[in-house]
């Protein structure tokens, strides 16, 4: 079970995760797809980050990632890529 954190704590925390996914930064996904970054938010149960993202084309869609995810590093095709690189700085 989670600890429970003041809306204080949990904004201190928001602030740093989007720092590392800022709202409105565009993103390639390693298969080709790119995104906007919407917001980050919390998973209710345990608190990690969530990135909020949408395909650039298609507004009406949105996906979440855990943000770990969204920053880790996978391989494709013989080579360590990462998943989702930025395109732009906001």
């Amino acid at each position: 079970m989670r600890s429970k954190k003041s809306e204080k704590e949990l904004r201190a925390m928001l602030v740093e995760a989007t720092e590392l996914a800022p709202v409105g930064s565009i993103w390639r996904h390693y298969k080709g797809g790119v995104y906007k970054v919407v917001c980050i938010a919390f998973d209710e149960e345990t608190l990690d980050f969530e990135v909020v993202y949408q395909p650039i084309d298609d507004e009406d869609i949105h996906f979440t990632r855990r943000l770990s995810i969204w920053l880790e590093t996978v391989e494709w095709q013989d080579a360590q890529l990462p998943r989702f690189e930025r395109l732009t700085h906001v």
